[in-house]
């Protein structure tokens, strides 16, 4: 792709060709890009795994998100406000087990966090 012409992606441009498979529905092309990141010696980051997050749920394959919620685990991922607010916005089993798994204290989520999520859903929930 880039490499015939001697530009080498970073960052940026693989969070940016993430996002845009995510958006476009091509899930597994998305994949195959977060694993030639890695690969390539990149890092993923908050910005990878929230294109994830958005993509999956668009495509409505919330299975994925316990994949991509355990590998942002195994990397050591903080994860934000925004990223579990995303997460609530889907109510199927899937995302309630990652739910809990968020709850469980296996991923690193201050109170703060979780009660400004908490009230959030509880606010979309009741309307």
């Amino acid at each position: 792709m880039l490499e015939k012409q001697e530009t080498y992606p970073n960052n940026i441009t693989y969070n940016t060709l993430i996002d845009t498979a995510c958006k476009c529905g091509d899930i597994e092309f998305a994949f195959e890009l977060f694993d030639r990141m890695k690969q390539e010696g990149h890092k993923h980051d908050l910005v990878t795994y929230g294109s994830f997050v958005k993509g999956l749920q668009k495509a409505k394959k919330s299975s994925k998100l316990i994949e991509i919620m355990t590998h942002a685990k195994n990397e050591q991922i903080r994860l934000d406000e925004l990223f579990i607010k995303t997460l609530f916005k889907n109510k199927s089993d899937e995302v309630s087990k990652a739910i809990s798994e968020l709850k469980s204290n296996k991923y690193k989520i201050n109170d703060e966090i979780m009660q400004q999520v908490t009230r959030f859903y509880t606010r979309k929930n009741v309307n």
